[in-house]
């Protein structure tokens, strides 16, 4: 339903706080699809402690409050083959990112060498 965490997160967090409610996860279309009854969802958010997980001091720290959950805590949760920092399981836009990252260095590098070698030049006829 989703490619990636990002866009599953961000369907849930329309106002951009940075963090989500059980409620946003329950109004979700995905909640929607599944056999089980809202109650059995909580219980299980309640028994797997999904939620209010956090200390009230980490909570005012982090921005999140003590019934929400962060991105990275979802991911976590949610997306678990996401978590381990390998090349492989990275998502679209993390891998995006990195190659982009990595061709801008490159070019950084070369254009070092470049000018590098054209000040050789001027000094050289200097």
């Amino acid at each position: 339903m989703y490619r990636g965490p990002e866009q599953a997160f961000n369907n849930m967090d329309f106002s951009g706080k940075g963090y989500i409610l059980e409620a946003d996860i329950l109004a979700t279309p995905v909640m929607h699809r599944l056999k089980f009854d809202r109650k059995d969802v909580l219980l299980c958010f309640k028994m797997l402690n999904f939620f209010n997980n956090v200390s009230v001091v980490s909570a005012v720290k982090d921005g999140v409050p003590p019934n929400g959950m962060s991105f990275d805590k979802f991911r976590e949760i949610f997306f678990p083959q996401l978590h381990i920092l390998d090349e492989e399981a990275q998502s679209d836009e993390d891998r995006n990112a990195r190659e982009q990252e990595r061709q801008f260095t490159t070019m950084k590098e070369k254009q070092a060498h470049v000018i590098s070698d054209r000040i050789k030049n001027l000094d050289g006829k200097i």
